[in-house]
């Protein structure tokens, strides 16, 4: 692989931490805390993982917190389209 080409395209790729996944996705820490964890009973695997930076920190992939949003979005949108069929029904 063209060693240019990597880096290209690694340097498009942007890391998140834990305030900026808050404001984008307006939830809070310990929501966030409570999705990533597969202890919790509020556990959401869909949820994106996140992965070590360095140390104790840790980010999100961007491109994963939009997808995961948008898929919600579209859940959301599903749901209504499903509810509006039965309620013509």
């Amino acid at each position: 692989m063209n060693e240019n080409k990597l880096f290209t395209q690694n340097s498009e790729r942007r890391a998140m931490r834990l305030p900026e996944v808050c404001l984008k996705t307006g939830l809070s820490k310990s929501t966030i805390w409570n999705k990533v964890n597969p202890d919790s009973k509020y556990y959401d695997a869909s949820f994106p993982k996140r992965f070590k930076i360095g140390g104790n920190s840790v980010a999100w992939s961007a491109d994963e917190v939009d997808a995961w949003l948008e898929a919600q979005m579209q859940a959301r949108q599903q749901g209504e389209n499903h509810k509006e069929k039965e309620i013509e029904q």
